[in-house]
């Protein structure tokens, strides 16, 4: 690895010293320090550390110094002296000095000629020493990787020169970039080679400033956000992009042309929009599934159409050795619309597993049985991708499902049971059901519950519910009459009343409401106590049907059991007229 300088940027040398500090804590703290303390005494771009190893609690003793020269052979001595002193009260103390300038060449043979036990526990650390400490810790790529990964996927010029910094920002590399035309940019991006937004980019420039002073700033995160607004408002016009990034025209071309270069998007008249092809797809949807922006990327109407495509699903058979029938092709896109997780390992994940299995099974002889192993095959992808969709359908992080009203899914279940046994265990036997529903399709997941358990006659009425939802009635149907019956079994009375009250919902949606009247009636008559929900469900249907007599009764009744009925829609409705809404 060559010679490598690593800035050290602050607004004073105070900041400076800060900002080191928090550096070599960052190092030592990786090489197993702790309880650090710092010598007051030193504020500026040169600090000194005290720190002890977590496990065998060995001191150790640091200077760091951010100077624009290289350390010389009397500081070097100095410190050396520092550490001889206190080595005395504990032999075990280990030295570092560390320069981000490095050091003079004298100053390096005057370390050298010290023996070999010594150098072991004092340690002179330059600018690529330090480097190489940071890369073996994974606190930054290596600089090769980070200006290959600029230059080929930016393509913004010829790579001048980069430079490792380090501030309140933490971690961030400056590439300068030359044009053909002699123009000069500079790009920035973190330890990982990702763009930084342009606010924080500019902000780490001006600390910079001089190797800067005739170079112009490129935000790289501008590609991104080009691509997030094609995402999420399908085509536009180049002239409203720099309206609505709200940045620079100018940079807008030139990210807009990178784009049109890259293939990712191309120009329709006077309006953009993404390539409906195999490759832009993956290369956006690979950077779009490791961020922040995966579920924006998986709903956007050009993931959606993808996803479904011919292109896609032939990749997808390809790389993983699949012969997918047709139902199973429909399964598998139907997953894949709705898991940004279950997306990324369908698109990226290694393939040799399932490449293996292929390749052993073709070498079975028999054709029978060669055929069976294929077919198990087949749906091996589709199982995976299964259980990636239930990890983001049952996540905490609401971003992984918010998407599904947008697609119009009211209600999901996941449906898992466990079975396990040992040889220190009693078997154990778990079924559990998890139902997530959305109130609005086309809105967000607030109306929702999220809920979990075992029982028998819950499962019927959760599933009744998403058939209701979907308007298929005769299915709902027979699920509640299941739900009733079940609940009998377990004598639970508020479960059938649960079931009767849904079921008479099937009737009302069905506009049967003398049906849903005599359903309502059979629940009131299970037992004194009946929900409040059974009582204005029947009041509806009573005042539909015309029997206001009737209806009057069980709102008296209703009313004597839940006074906080008063104020409800069906109540004033009642009162004010039915079926007219009141004002």
């Amino acid at each position: 690895m060559s010679s490598f300088v690593i800035r050290i940027l602050g607004r004073n040398t105070k900041e400076v010293g800060n900002n080191f500090e928090l550096l070599a804590k960052e190092l030592l703290a990786r090489l197993g320090y702790g309880s650090f303390v710092r010598n007051a005494y030193k504020t500026g771009a040169e600090i000194d550390l005290r720190a002890t190893h977590r496990i065998t609690n060995a001191p150790l003793l640091a200077e760091c110094k951010a100077q624009g020269k290289a350390s010389d052979t009397p500081s070097v001595k100095l410190f050396f002296a520092e550490w001889e002193k206190e080595r005395r009260t504990d032999e075990r103390l280990f030295g570092i000095m560390l320069s981000t300038s490095g050091f003079t060449g004298t100053a390096m043979q005057w370390y050298l000629e010290l023996d070999a036990a010594t150098r072991q526990q004092f340690t002179l650390i330059d600018s690529t020493d330090l480097m190489r400490h940071l890369i073996e810790l994974n606190l930054t790529l290596p600089p090769d990787a980070i200006n290959r990964t600029i230059s080929e996927y930016q393509q913004l010029g010829r790579l001048d020169t980069s430079w490792l910094t380090y501030s309140q920002y933490g971690f961030a590399w400056i590439s300068l970039f030359v044009l053909d035309n002699g123009r000069r940019l500079f790009a920035v991006v973190d330890e990982h080679g990702r763009p930084l937004q342009s606010w924080k980019a500019k902000e780490i420039a001006q600390l910079v400033r001089r190797p800067l002073r005739d170079a112009e700033f490129f935000g790289l995160d501008l590609r991104e956000k080009i691509q997030l607004h094609l995402l999420k408002n399908g085509a536009v016009s180049v002239q409203s992009l720099a309206q609505e990034t709200e940045e620079a025209s100018t940079d807008v071309d030139r990210a807009v042309q990178l784009l049109e270069q890259d293939g990712r998007i191309r120009r329709k008249g006077e309006r953009l929009d993404f390539v409906q092809d195999l490759l832009p797809f993956l290369n956006t949807a690979r950077e779009s599934l490791d961020s922040e922006n995966a579920v924006q990327f998986t709903a956007s109407a050009f993931a959606q159409s993808m996803i479904q495509s011919v292109a896609v699903l032939s990749y997808l058979e390809q790389r993983y050795r699949l012969h997918l029938s047709p139902e199973q092709r429909t399964l598998l896109t139907q997953v894949l619309r709705v898991s940004p997780t279950a997306l990324r390992y369908a698109l990226f994940s290694d393939p040799a597993r399932y490449v293996r299995t292929y390749e052993h099974i073709n070498e079975i002889l028999k054709a029978d049985e060669k055929e069976k192993w294929l077919a198990l095959h087949s749906s091996s992808l589709l199982q995976a991708v299964f259980f990636h969709a239930v990890h983001d359908l049952t996540s905490e992080d609401s971003r992984l499902s918010a998407h599904l009203a947008k697609l119009g899914i009211k209600r999901f279940r996941i449906r898992a049971t466990l079975h396990a046994i040992g040889m220190q265990w009693e078997p154990l036997k778990l079924a559990s059901e998890t139902n997530v529903a959305i109130g609005v399709a086309g809105g967000e997941i607030s109306a929702g519950s999220l809920i979990s358990y075992s029982d028998p006659a819950e499962f019927c009425l959760w599933d009744g519910l998403l058939f209701l939802e979907a308007e298929e009635f005769d299915q709902a149907e027979a699920l509640f009459r299941e739900a009733r019956e079940e609940a009998k079994k377990a004598d639970n009375i508020g479960q059938e009343q649960a079931a009767l009250n849904n079921l008479a919902l099937v009737y009302m949606r069905q506009k049967r409401f003398d049906k849903a009247s005599e359903v309502l009636q059979k629940a009131s008559s299970l037992n004194v106590s009946v929900p409040s929900v059974v009582l204005t469900n029947r009041v509806i249907c009573l005042m539909e049907l015309g029997r206001v007599e009737e209806a009057a009764e069980v709102v008296s009744d209703a009313l004597c059991r839940f006074p906080e009925l008063e104020q409800t829609e069906v109540i004033r409705r009642y009162r004010f007229g039915w079926p007219k809404d009141a004002d």
